[in-house]
C-alpha cells in the first residue's frame, strides 16, 4: 500500500512558555517528532502522555474534503493545528509547531509557526505555478510566523494544487 501523496511531519510542540511556565522563557519543552499522514481528507489526532497529563495534537482539513474541482471553483482550505489537554479540552497557549509537508518524498515547506492562543490555522491558496510563498508577520529574531486572528498567515503555490 502506497502511502498517502501529501506527508505532514512536525515536531509536536517546540517552545510552550505557558504550557510548562518553569524551565526557560524560551525552550521549555520539546517532544519528539510525529508524523500525521493525510490526503486532504478529514484530520488526524495523536495522543501523548506529559506526566500525569495527555496532550492530545489535531491536524484537520477545513474544509474536511478537498477536490480539484472545488479548488477550481475557488475553494480556500485551511490546515488547523490544535494541541490540548484532552481531559479539560483546553488548548495550552503559546505553541510554536515546526511544520514539514512533503509530496512525492519532495519538501513543499518547512517553517515554525507560532500563535499565543496555541491554535494554529494556515490558509492555503493553491496555484499551478510559482514557488511556495507564505504572507503573514514572521519575527526578526526567532524567525517564526505568528499567527492571530487579526493576522493569518497564507501559503500560496503548489501546495494542494493537484491529488
Amino acid at each position: 500500500m502506497n502511502p498517502p501523496p501529501v506527508k505532514i511531519l512536525l515536531f509536536s510542540l517546540l517552545f510552550t512558555t505557558a504550557f510548562m511556565g518553569s524551565i526557560s522563557p524560551l525552550f521549555n519543552m520539546i517532544i519528539s517528532m510525529n508524523s500525521a499522514f493525510g490526503d486532504g481528507l478529514t484530520q488526524e489526532q495523536i495522543t501523548a502522555s506529559l506526566g500525569n497529563r495527555k496532550a492530545d495534537l489535531l491536524i484537520k482539513m477545513i474544509p474536511t474534503v478537498v477536490t480539484t474541482e472545488t479548488l477550481e471553483k475557488g475553494q480556500k482550505p485551511t490546515i488547523e493545528f490544535r494541541l490540548f489537554d484532552s481531559g479539560t479540552n483546553q488548548s495550552f497557549s503559546h505553541v510554536t509547531y515546526y511544520v514539514i509537508v512533503e509530496k512525492d518524498g519532495k519538501k513543499l515547506l518547512y517553517d515554525l509557526f507560532h500563535d499565543h492562543a496555541g491554535d494554529v490555522r494556515i490558509h492555503v491558496n493553491p496555484s499551478i505555478r510559482g514557488n511556495i510563498s507564505i504572507n503573514g508577520e514572521k519575527t526578526t529574531c526567532l524567525y517564526v510566523w505568528i499567527i492571530t486572528f487579526a493576522k493569518p498567515v497564507t501559503i500560496s503555490g503548489l501546495f494542494f494544487a493537484s491529488g
